[in-house]
C-alpha cells in the first residue's frame, strides 16, 4: 500500500508522542547491518530499535554532502561519515553505524606531531589530550587503550551517555570493546583509537620503535560500515580508580556481559 507523506508523518508523530510518554512502543525499523557483520549481532534485538537523534543525522549527512557544520564550512566529504543510522536498541543502548576515522590522541605520536606543528608555527587543529582522564588527570593512550570519539554540540547529552561508557565495536566479522574516550567535531561521526583499529584487524600504524610505540599512523579511515553499541551508565562501574593498570581489563570484563544482556535469550 502507498503511504502519503501525510501519513507518513502521523506515523512519525505516534512513535514520538509513544516515546513521550513512556508508552512501550513496538516500532519497527528498516535497518539491516552489513551483511559482512550479520552473524555476529544475529542476536541484536534491531526490530526492537527506535530511531534517535535525527537533528544529528542531519548534521553528518549535511557534512558528507555539503562539506558545512552549523553554518560553518567543515570538510567531511572527503572523508564521510556514512552514518547508516542511529538507534536506540533495548536497555537504552545507543547504537549506530558509520565509519571510523584514526584517534591518536593522548599517545606518543600525537604529543610528538603537536610539537612539530607548534614549532613549525602550523594551525594546532588537534590537542595532544583527550577527553576522559585518568584518576590522576593523564591522558589515555590511544597506543594502547581501546577507545572511540564521539561528537560534540550536545551528541552525548542529549542521547544520554558519557565519557567512560562502554562500547562494543563490530567491524565485518570481527568484536572488540573500548571506551568513550573522546569528543570531537560537532558534525562528524565514527572515530577510534589505534588500539581499536588494531583490535578490529585495521592496521592503523605502519611504523613502531624499538620499544613498540607507534610512530607513523596512516591517514585514512575504515570507510563505512562501523557498528558502535554505547552500553549508557556503564562509566559507574569503569571510572572509579581508572588507572593505566586497569582499564584495558575492565574493559574486557565489563563489555562481554553488557553485550550479552542486549542479545535476544
Amino acid at each position: 500500500m502507498k503511504r502519503t507523506a501525510f501519513s507518513m508523518r502521523i506515523t512519525h508523530f505516534a512513535i514520538i508522542v509513544a516515546m513521550s510518554f513512556g508508552v512501550c512502543a513496538q516500532a519497527q525499523n528498516s535497518y539491516k547491518p552489513p551483511p559482512e557483520s550479520a552473524r555476529i549481532v544475529s542476536r541484536v534485538p534491531f526490530v526492537q530499535a527506535l530511531p534517535i537523534g535525527g537533528q544529528f543525522q542531519a548534521r553528518f549527512n549535511t557534512c558528507d554532502e555539503q562539506d558545512m557544520c552549523l553554518g560553518k564550512p567543515q570538510t567531511c566529504s572527503e572523508d564521510k561519515n556514512h552514518n547508516a543510522a542511529l538507534l536506540r536498541l533495548p536497555g537504552g543502548v545507543i547504537f549506530f553505524e558509520a565509519k571510523m576515522a584514526i584517534d591518536t590522541d593522548g599517545s606518543r605520536l600525537s604529543e610528538k606531531l603537536y610539537e612539530e606543528r607548534k614549532k613549525a608555527g602550523n594551525p594546532i587543529v588537534d590537542q595532544p589530550d583527550t577527553s576522559l582522564r585518568y584518576s590522576d588527570g593523564t591522558s589515555l593512550d590511544a597506543d594502547t587503550v581501546p577507545y572511540i570519539a564521539v561528537p560534540g554540540g550536545g551528541f552525548r547529552a542529549q542521547l544520554g551517555f558519557d565519557k567512560g561508557d562502554i562500547v562494543a565495536v563490530v567491524y565485518k566479522d570481527s568484536i572488540t570493546y573500548a571506551l568513550v574516550g573522546d569528543v570531537g567535531p560537532a558534525c562528524k561521526i565514527g572515530e577510534g583509537s589505534l588500539r581499536l583499529h588494531e583490535q578490529l584487524g585495521d592496521k592503523a600504524c605502519l611504523a613502531r620503535d624499538n620499544t613498540g610505540v607507534c610512530t607513523r599512523a596512516k591517514n585514512c579511515s575504515i570507510e563505512s560500515g562501523v557498528l558502535y553499541f554505547i552500553f549508557p551508565k556503564s562509566r559507574n562501574e569503569i571510572v572509579p580508580g581508572l588507572a593505566p593498570g586497569n582499564i584495558n581489563e575492565r574493559i574486557k570484563t565489563l563489555g562481554p556481559e553488557l553485550m550479552k544482556r542486549l542479545e535476544k535469550p
